[in-house]
């Protein structure tokens, strides 16, 4: 049997002022950079050049080994955030939208009206909009103030893993061609999610008794309570997969300029990539609408 076709990921590319370096590492190399001249400064020997040295070493370490994933200049905003949140006594959140009820509209037709969310510090500045597409609606994410923009996609998937090797070669190609489409592009991240709930066995039961020859009875014939028994039995098993698919761009990214250019370009690429997955065998139910995205009507956080 040939060997299996594998695939590595390169590391994550960075942009920035300076370079693939993050503002967080020029910052920590600049005080150990410092911290070396000013110890070569006090004691100009041998044991002061150890030293510095030493101090050298430890910069770029911190700058550069990562630890569970992240170098040291990246753990200090969260270490620090967390004592910080530990002090103030906010480390727990509550939100006080639930005890708030809603809201009954007066007039001719009276309308219940939900009150305004009560989310958390740090999803400020997070909103849901309303994007027209075609005779329906498209539900955006918008953060850090319209920078990054967020398109959901609903996907359904043939179990990859009772493909035969071919199918699975096949797929994984095809896959391959959607992640290079999308390089030197505005797109910022895509990202799978996957949640698994217990199955809807009723939805059998409802397809055997509209689908069945009329001239067979619903029940009493070995047939009919044969497959009825193996609905019943598989029930305790079967599992239903939702899989969803982020796509985010980056507005500073688009070239074209404009209050629209980013919420066009979310779209073109959003339609690029369902196109894709489609070639890719992996079948894409639509986009998710504001109120799928967050239920409710589209409101800011």
């Amino acid at each position: 049997m040939a060997d299996r076709l594998t695939y590595r990921f390169g590391p994550v590319e960075r942009r920035g002022i300076f370079g693939a370096a993050r503002a967080g590492q020029v910052l920590v190399l600049g005080l150990g950079l410092t911290a070396c001249v000013a110890i070569l400064d006090a004691a100009p020997s041998i044991g002061g050049a150890s030293t510095a040295g030493l101090v050298a070493i430890a910069a770029v370490a911190m700058g550069f080994l990562p630890l569970g994933r992240r170098t040291a200049d990246e753990w200090g905003p969260i270490a620090i955030a967390f004592v910080l949140r530990r002090l103030s006594r906010s480390a727990a959140f509550r939100s006080r939208a639930p005890t708030r009820g809603s809201r009954l509209r007066p007039g001719p037709t009276p309308q219940v009206r939900d009150t305004h969310p009560d989310a958390p510090g740090s999803l400020s500045g997070i909103r849901i909009l309303d994007q027209p597409y075609g005779s329906g609606r498209i539900g955006v994410i918008s953060a850090r103030k319209g920078r990054w923009l967020t398109a959901v996609l609903a996907c359904r998937v043939l179990a990859f893993a009772l493909l035969d090797p071919e199918a699975q070669e096949r797929r994984l190609a095809r896959w391959g061609l959607v992640l290079s489409s999308t390089a030197s592009t505005p797109v910022r991240r895509i990202q799978w999610l996957e949640r698994t709930a217990p199955a809807q066995v009723d939805e059998l039961a409802r397809w055997l008794s509209s689908e069945r020859d009329p001239a067979i009875p619903l029940r009493g014939t070995p047939m009919v309570e044969s497959y009825l028994e193996l609905i019943s039995t598989t029930a305790r098993v079967s599992h239903e997969h939702e899989i969803l698919m982020a796509v985010q761009i980056d507005s500073t990214r688009v070239r074209e300029r404009g209050r629209d250019a980013a919420m066009r370009a979310l779209v073109d690429h959003t339609e690029r990539l369902a196109q894709g997955l489609e070639a890719a065998e992996v079948s894409v139910l639509g986009a998710l609408t504001p109120g799928q995205v967050a239920p409710g009507p589209a409101h800011r956080l």
